[in-house]
């Protein structure tokens, strides 16, 4: 069976393996992804702009992150430019990868950076890790890690050692949503959104946590939220 999978319409889906990722400051960047076949294999380049969704087991990365030999599933669809990616899913397989998740046993300096143990695992998180409030979606140190968080840790081993690439501090916070509509209403505080697909209107509450991408002016723009449910379902 092939990997690639071709859905409705132009819609593409596939898995691969990173080759190249160029990274542009201004305009697209591209990822070159090497796809196999019960026949053969071929490299083919997809486009990536500010609305394609990178993550990895659930979290948000940046395609920096991204490495050759990562092993990706890929959303796309065809356009006049190429093949855009509408979400990139790192997913686990890259030889000599770990992944460690759980509560923080011990934690301990070390000359090239801070040792954290979990059930008598030592990972090193140094300088070039990456480190990441779930719940708050903020940077942190490590030296804001404590014995008893919960960490979800993933790196490469690298001369006998667990050296992490990115840990992921807390639990998912839950109620979180995701969808596409247009203004259809602004009260002060709130704005009523009519979704695209089923036509359903949504209240939705700002607050001081707000990130607002594009100011919010115009009767019927569409607009991309992403957000939590309150007790209220707003």
């Amino acid at each position: 069976m092939s990997s690639v999978v071709f859905a409705k319409g132009s819609e593409l889906g596939f898995r691969a393996t990173v080759a190249e990722v160029n990274q542009s400051p201004e305009g697209d960047s591209s990822v070159t992804v090497s796809v196999f076949s019960d026949s053969t294999g071929f490299d083919f380049t997809i486009l990536v702009n500010t609305n394609t969704k990178i993550e990895s087991s659930g979290n948000p990365i940046a395609l920096s992150d991204l490495e050759i030999g990562d092993f990706i599933r890929v959303r796309a669809f065809f356009s006049a430019a190429g093949i855009v990616a509408e979400d990139i899913d790192l997913l686990d397989g890259r030889i000599g990868q770990f992944r460690l998740r759980g509560l923080i046993d011990n934690i301990t300096a070390a000359d090239d950076g801070t040792l954290l143990e979990r059930l008598g695992v030592s990972v090193l998180a140094n300088a070039n890790t990456s480190i990441r409030d779930r719940a708050q979606d903020t940077t942190k140190s490590v030296d804001s890690l404590v014995v008893g968080e919960l960490v979800d840790a993933k790196g490469r081993v690298v001369d006998n050692v667990f050296t992490a690439k990115r840990i992921i501090v807390g639990k998912r916070r839950e109620g979180h949503v995701e969808f596409d509509g247009a203004i259809t209403q602004i009260n002060g505080g709130t704005i009523i959104v009519t979704t695209r697909r089923s036509g359903v209107s949504l209240t939705v509450i700002i607050n001081d946590s707000t990130s607002v991408y594009e100011a919010i002016c115009l009767w019927m723009r569409w607009l991309k939220l992403k957000a939590f449910l309150n007790s209220n379902c707003k």
